[in-house]
């Protein structure tokens, strides 16, 4: 979705499939903001603006920050969930690494894509790549290749990293891109984000990227999302994946959504909180063709 527009674009998760041979895109020292201006503001000025309003916000500004091991966070225009992945990351303390788990909006580069920049910039801020783990990821990970090109014009993760950044300066992130997949064929990368979480423990943050059902009007866009949201906090990764194959539930997260739960469920299951749930009618008063957000605390 365009942040700053009366148009509203939303963009589905397209099912790619990286073919042999397929060269990988060369490694820029650090990847340009793509989104800004679009899915959020253009200038440093203006996000401060925004983040400072977001966060002072009674819920938000309330909050007490706690240990977690994951977060789902939407990822749409900011005046559509801004106040949701606010106030869902409030609630936490953001370590050092920060691993980004989202879907492919687009057909560009590798199936399943973990960023080979040394960095990404921001209009206001540079962010480190931890490149350590994601080459670590890319080791333990069979089919998830270190390249560029899927996170060029991909806004799953960038959108949500001024919010990152926020609740820690300091942080290094790990982006990652995941296209088509059955259920699985997510156990390689459930196994190397367990791996990851036995090296870094309470160092590490997962964060899912994911809007919720797309564009059923506003009741039935509800009904879908509570049918997944049900298996989600039952901590169910196989009954929230089939839950949404058969009601055409088209949470565009899904894939890093099971694989998150699958990794934590290896270590000890995770107790899930949804923090808030909104659709875009709120904001544009257009109740006949939603999009769903949710953020989410998994302990």
């Amino acid at each position: 979705q365009w942040a700053n527009s009366g148009a509203e674009v939303i963009a589905f998760q397209r099912q790619t499939i990286a073919f042999p041979g397929t060269p990988s895109t060369p490694s820029p020292a650090s990847r340009p903001a793509a989104m800004a201006g679009k899915f959020y503001p253009a200038t440093a000025a203006e996000i401060k603006t925004e983040l400072d309003d977001f966060f002072a916000e009674p819920t938000a500004a309330s909050a007490e920050a706690e240990s977690c091991r994951a977060v789902m966070l939407p990822h749409a225009g900011w005046k559509f969930c801004g106040d949701i992945i606010a106030e869902t990351l409030a609630r936490v303390i953001v370590p050092e690494i920060v691993v980004v788990i989202g879907p492919k909006h687009t057909p560009n580069g590798a199936n399943w894509s973990v960023s080979a920049s040394e960095s990404w910039q921001l209009p206001h801020a540079t962010i480190p790549v931890a490149t350590k783990w994601a080459t670590f990821l890319a080791d333990h990970c069979p089919g998830l290749q270190r390249e560029n090109a899927a996170h060029q014009a991909e806004h799953g993760c960038e959108v949500l990293l001024p919010f990152l950044h926020r609740r820690n300066p300091k942080l290094q992130i790990v982006p990652i891109a995941i296209g088509a997949a059955d259920y699985d064929d997510l156990t390689p990368l459930a196994e190397a984000l367990a791996a990851l979480r036995v090296e870094l423990g309470e160092k590490l943050l997962l964060v899912i990227s994911s809007d919720m059902n797309h564009f059923a009007d506003d009741i039935e866009n509800r009904r879908r999302d509570a049918l997944a949201l049900e298996k989600f906090q039952a901590n169910d990764p196989r009954g929230l994946f089939d839950v949404c194959r058969e009601n055409d539930i088209s949470m565009c997260g899904l894939r890093p959504a099971v694989a998150v739960m699958l990794a934590l469920k290896k270590e000890s299951p995770p107790v899930i909180e949804v923090t808030r749930y909104e659709t875009s009618a709120r904001i544009t008063s257009d109740t006949h063709r939603v999009v769903g957000y949710a953020g989410a605390l998994l302990r």
